[in-house]
């Protein structure tokens, strides 16, 4: 199982419980090949809106080849355009926008562009410190207990993995999984937990793993 699919899941989880990164919701994120890839599947997932700032084009690429960007452009404007108008529809984006990220940065915060969150391990940029700030929630991925920004939004649900012989048994397995834990007496982490077994393979449809989650009064 790859990592990345076991930080998606519990950012994914984490949030999905908090209902902070859902329709309507911007967050921004420095480029990096593990935790803003992470969470910006993870907003996706919940139906938010992310900026991926990236220093390189090149990177900016990458991360749409991962399905962290839906587009990949080269001026703050361009980006900005698309995001307000995904997110006055509710509809879930992510765009990647490279080329010095401290000025765009700064372009944000003189244009009063105020995100949810705000993922970097090194925020030492000065406009990255306006942004927190005003509000924005930051998130350090050097920082393990944030990594899943769960805490007691995930207590009493416990991470299992399910391997399978290929992909076609990995959708067939998920439609298991779908059944199982839809039988189950629901609530806000059990639908949660239902959920995030439809939306998993659309960042993750070539892995024969699958991290799921069950409370521990489900298991076995």
């Amino acid at each position: 199982m790859s990592a990345l699919q076991r930080q998606v899941a519990e950012l994914w989880m984490g949030l999905t419980l908090q209902r902070n990164c859902g329709p309507g919701t911007l967050s921004v994120c420095v480029y990096d090949e593990g935790m803003s890839v992470a969470f910006a599947l993870a907003c996706i997932g919940c139906g938010g809106a992310v900026l991926l700032l990236a220093e390189e084009k090149a990177d900016a690429r990458q991360a749409a080849r991962s399905g962290a960007a839906d587009f990949v452009v080269d001026t703050l404007s361009e980006a900005l355009r698309i995001l307000k108008n995904e997110i006055r529809q509710h509809r879930p984006v992510a765009v990647a926008l490279s080329g010095g990220v401290e000025a765009h940065l700064e372009g944000m915060v003189e244009r009063g562009v105020q995100p949810q969150f705000a993922v970097a391990a090194h925020g030492g940029f000065h406009p990255w410190s306006a942004l927190v700030e005003r509000g924005a929630v930051r998130v350090d991925p050097q920082e393990s207990a944030q990594y899943g920004l769960c805490g007691a939004a995930l207590e009493g649900f416990c991470p299992e993995v399910q391997t399978a012989a290929n992909v076609a048994d990995r959708r067939a397995l998920d439609e298991r999984l779908l059944g199982e834990l839809t039988a189950v007496a629901p609530g806000p982490g059990q639908r949660a937990a239902t959920r995030w077994i439809q939306v998993a393979p659309r960042f993750f449809p070539r892995e024969r793993d699958r991290v799921f989650w069950r409370h521990w009064n489900e298991r076995a």
